[in-house]
């Protein structure tokens, strides 16, 4: 589950500030991406590494800014 908010700020009727914040995996389910399908492993059906894929990482926030004229 990802998060998104953002709220926009006006100010003197041409400038606007956008405040921004994301969140990934908001709920922090682990989430693995494979399996350890050799049979003779002593790990055989163990979720496997992420390998820094960033779809299984744990929560995280992502803040930003922009300034509109």
């Amino acid at each position: 589950v990802d998060l998104n908010r953002a709220k926009d700020i006006k100010f003197h009727e041409r400038y606007v500030v956008t405040l921004q914040i994301e969140a990934f995996n908001a709920l922090n389910h682990s989430n693995y991406g494979s399996y350890n399908t050799s049979i003779t492993s002593s790990s055989y059906a163990a979720p496997a590494s992420t390998s820094g894929n960033l779809d299984y990482y744990a929560r995280m926030f992502q803040f930003s800014s922009r300034f509109t004229f």
